[in-house]
């Protein structure tokens, strides 16, 4: 079984004016109001400042029940949330999603009539098992990513396959080189023996030992500080955070992915919109649940929905929403639950979208640099066009993974027209004469990215947090690695736990 990488959420840390997180409508820097991406302004009047529900300044109104029970309600319209409601959708089943639309990191917008996703833009592997059943039941076809898929610029040169055998011909020294050649070498033989899978081995010794220190302890003892500086880069992209922070484990699963390129225009917003409208009315958006708990017949969910506080009532619930969330709506859970969900960590992260009058890249899909804000750009046309000449406006997303916990706390002291200037700049010096081209910057933050899969989450933090209690499941990112593969394998497991208790208990 293979990982395939949402595109996941990474950033090289650059001096410490950028970082990011969740932001309210309005902050400090720049005064801007309005940001693209996940909003949080609910989520910090809630969690962060503990204000209480109102609209206008106006305390809701005690909730109107809404009588029909449910089989089960989803909180949570992200790809594992709709994943899980879809494998139950021969049941009475109702999602919640607190966006005014559906799909997490999974959403697109349009520049000029050119789609470009937002969050999450391609995944690494043909779908199998759940996921390849959810696929052909809506009939998503994506498309393969044609050659060259990776160009890295380091040192002013371009090189392929720079994660592979391409290694040989970075401007390093040959020792340095041959390090990258032994590693890669071990990927491939690992890849061959299928040893780095989403089901974390707890019996095997290797993969035990592997998980209890950090990717950069392995990489540096066992092939050099140059290599591990290397894929630090690399895997902050994936991950939002470096691999000082991430276990050897962790590292190698996510570097076993990295194979073929699968992707639409619009990144994988393609099948969240077809998620969506094959639960139809089943899906409520703009839906912020802020209490769920249980008793001994079935799970009340409070929620709120344009300015009315409103109380449902299901057999069952599955919670496909961010750790720190579950901690603050879900009442009376068990400390061992509560423990667990306080241990996941977050990644913040920022993705711009580049919006140029002409093409400036045709040579690769993603182009990468080592000395730049950013640590990669994606040319979203490449699919469609390759290598061949194209005219017209060009869109190119800047992937900019900006760390954790410091991140967030540092993160509403900057403002778009700072981080614009950053950009600019380092897009300059990748690609001489770029800038003057761009019409369009758009910036995106995701304050709650990823999980991070420090050296023991795979083994002891993630097993708790996705253990069922009672009649509530766990989806999502943290029960799993964080991909689009993760998300959806994630909701089915939820789903069919959830099918069992159902079915046990008529």
């Amino acid at each position: 079984m293979r990982l395939q990488d949402h595109r996941g959420f990474f950033l090289w840390f650059f001096p410490a004016a950028l970082f990011f997180g969740c932001f309210p409508l309005s902050y400090a820097a720049g005064g801007e109001k309005f940001f693209r991406g996940e909003s949080c302004a609910v989520c910090h009047a809630r969690i962060r400042d503990r204000q209480a529900p109102s609209v206008a300044g106006r305390t809701l109104e005690d909730p109107i029940s809404v009588k029909e029970p449910y089989d089960v309600v989803v909180v949570g319209g992200g790809f594992s949330g709709l994943s899980a409601a879809y494998f139950l959708k021969d049941r009475k089943v109702l999602v919640l999603e607190k966006e005014d639309r559906p799909g997490g990191h999974g959403r697109a917008e349009s520049w000029r009539g050119i789609p470009y996703p937002t969050g999450t833009v391609y995944f690494n592997s043909e779908p199998y098992e759940a996921w390849k059943t959810l696929f052909e039941d809506l009939h998503l076809k994506p498309h393969k990513v044609p050659s060259p898929v990776n160009l890295l610029m380091v040192n002013g040169q371009l090189v392929e396959d720079f994660l592979g055998e391409g290694a040989s011909r970075l401007p390093y020294d040959p020792q340095t080189r041959a390090g990258f050649l032994r590693l890669w070498k071990f990927l491939r033989q690992a890849y061959e023996e299928d040893r780095f899978s989403f089901s974390f081995r707890a019996g095997d010794l290797e993969s035990q030992r592997l998980e209890e220190e950090t990717f950069w302890d392995h990489l540096v003892r066992e092939y050099g500080g140059m290599v591990a500086s290397h894929y630090d880069r690399f895997l902050q992209d994936m991950l939002g955070a470096g691999i000082r922070e991430i276990s050897a484990f962790a590292g190698f699963l996510m570097l076993n992915s990295e194979e073929d390129f699968y992707t639409w225009e619009d990144g994988t917003y393609t099948a969240v919109r077809a998620l969506a409208k094959s639960l139809s009315e089943r899906l409520k958006t703009g839906a912020w649940v802020t209490r769920v708990w249980q008793d001994g017949s079935g799970v009340n969910i409070l929620y709120e929905q344009d300015g009315k506080n409103l109380q449902v009532r299901s057999r069952t619930a599955v919670l496909a929403i961010p750790a720190h969330v579950i901690l603050s709506i879900l009442q009376g859970m068990p400390r061992e639950k509560e423990k667990a969900l306080a241990q996941v960590r977050y990644s913040a992260y920022v993705v711009t979208m580049l919006g140029f009058r002409e093409p400036v890249w045709t040579k690769s899909y993603m182009l990468w640099a080592n000395d730049a804000i950013f640590t990669s750009l994606v040319f979203t046309d490449f699919p469609k066009y390759g290598t061949s000449k194209r005219r017209g406006p060009q869109v190119a997303l800047a992937y900019m993974p900006m760390g954790s916990e410091a991140a967030r706390r540092r993160l509403l002291q900057t403002g778009d027209a700072e981080l614009k200037t950053a950009l600019l700049r380092d897009l300059e010096k990748v690609i001489p004469g770029s800038s003057q081209k761009v019409e369009e910057v758009r910036i995106m933050r995701w304050g709650h990215a990823e999980p991070i899969p420090y050296p023991g989450y795979l083994s002891r933090v993630r097993p708790r947090v996705a253990q069922p209690w009672g009649r509530i499941f766990f989806a999502g990112e943290a029960t799993q690695i964080p991909a689009m593969e993760g998300a959806i394998l994630s909701g089915h497991r939820a789903s069919q736990e959830a099918r069992r208790f159902l079915e046990a208990n008529r």
